[in-house]
């Protein structure tokens, strides 16, 4: 049977569907399916607020219609109201846990908010219990490009063209070679203050900004400037970098930096790193890094494993770290971090590591844990706040608050 939605946008001309389906209604005035057709003729011409009158009509008409509530948490969903919208869909899920249109409505609200491991797993789900489902197929095309793997991303496209071959919304995919609405600049902006015991050292205070760019579906770059004030003194290094796919599921992404007047900073610093997808919620990682002071280079590599669960609405990160002073003397340790979404607009952060920390070109084991939080106020605004404990082995314990925000456009 086809959906509501399937069946509105076969009308093509939404103007003249409405105007139909407004007739019709004032014929019947109490007919829920079809207030729940007009409801989404307006919704796909943007008439939001007529939109949602009409669907709280159809609702009243016919109250136990869960159709008519996942009508309403698509209208909610393209007005950016997530939160409501996945209500709707939580609803109906609860009464009908086999419902694949539900199942995609909640992988597009989480593609939405660019959950894209989130939207893969529920995209994934309505598939397997409807696999002619053209939202899910046309889902996980999407999640593919937002990845930047455009190759899987026409796969999926063309088995989407298969299950319905005059689906303008597969054509329009199918020719797109970018998302000209989506968010290409980010900008970040932090500032730390570090609070020092166990040395008559005084407090450190840093600031930092970036700025990156897509300029591909597949390519990102970037530049920053990070200012830090220690022992008196004040750094500034300059950083540039960018972060592209090498194709086979691997990406790679590099960092250079530099302080002209270096005190305590590396006079230079360059940081490799490739990252390879095992499956659709596992990356293996490696990580370099080469960190040039007076007293010589500090080098570094990383491996880890990058690991999402449940819906990807936990991400958790594990490291083996391996550190060689100017001297050659090899260091390890390791570290863990987890990043839990338990609400679409917020994330929780935590981690633990006992690994080896270079300052001034000094290497020494460190203990530190972190917590934090971000919260989106919309689709282009995020704060974050983080508070870091550190032991460094035979010198100070650092306490470290960080604010900051980031801003897409």
């Amino acid at each position: 049977m086809q959906s509501a939605q399937g069946s509105a946008r076969t009308a093509g001309d939404f103007a003249g569907a409405e105007a139909a389906f407004s007739a019709a209604v004032r014929a019947r005035p109490g007919d829920a399916e079809t207030l729940n057709l007009l409801a989404l003729v307006q919704a796909y011409q943007q008439h939001y607020p007529d939109a949602l009158a009409t669907i709280a009509k159809a609702r009243a008409a016919a109250p136990q219609d869960l159709d008519i509530v996942l009508t309403e948490a698509r209208i909610l969903a393209w007005m950016k109201r997530y939160p409501e919208a996945n209500n709707n869909v939580d609803r109906v899920l609860a009464a009908r846990p086999k419902d694949a249109e539900a199942l995609a409505l909640r992988g597009r609200i989480a593609l939405y908010q660019n959950q894209a491991d989130r939207a893969r797993g529920a995209f994934e789900s309505a598939l397997q219990i409807d696999s002619r489902n053209l939202d899910a197929a046309l889902g996980l095309g999407d999640v593919a490009r937002a990845r930047g793997d455009t190759r899987a991303a026409e796969g999926f496209y063309l088995k989407a063209k298969a299950l319905d071959p005059t689906s303008s919304d597969v054509a329009e995919r199918l020719v797109r070679k970018d998302d000209d609405t989506a968010p290409k600049w980010r900008a970040d902006v932090s500032a730390t203050h570090s609070y020092l015991s166990r040395t008559p050292l005084a407090d450190w205070s840093e600031q930092s900004f970036r700025l990156e760019r897509k300029i591909s579906p597949v390519t990102t770059l970037y530049g920053g400037i990070f200012r830090a004030h220690r022992f008196g003194k004040d750094d500034i290094e300059i950083s540039a970098g960018g972060l592209t796919p090498l194709g086979g599921g691997v990406s790679a992404e590099v960092l250079a930096g530099v302080t002209p007047d270096d005190d305590f900073l590396p006079a230079w610093r360059l940081a490799p790193s490739l990252t390879a997808r095992l499956g659709d919620t596992t990356s293996l990682l490696l990580e370099g890094n080469l960190r040039h002071y007076g007293t010589g280079t500090v080098k570094g590599v990383n491996v880890g494993l990058d690991q999402y669960l449940f819906d990807g609405r936990l991400n958790v990160v594990g490291r083996f770290i391996n550190s060689f002073d100017p001297a050659g003397k090899h260091l390890t340790g390791w570290s863990v971090a987890a990043t839990a979404t338990p609400l679409d607009q917020f994330r929780i952060r935590g981690g633990y590591a006992d690994a080896p920390e270079s300052d001034s070109g000094i290497v020494a084991g460190t203990r530190s844990w972190f917590v934090g939080a971000a919260y989106d106020i919309s689709s282009t605004l995020t704060f974050r706040i983080d508070f870091l404990r550190e032991d460094r082995e035979r010198a100070y314990l650092r306490k470290e608050l960080t604010g900051g925000f980031t801003v897409r456009f």
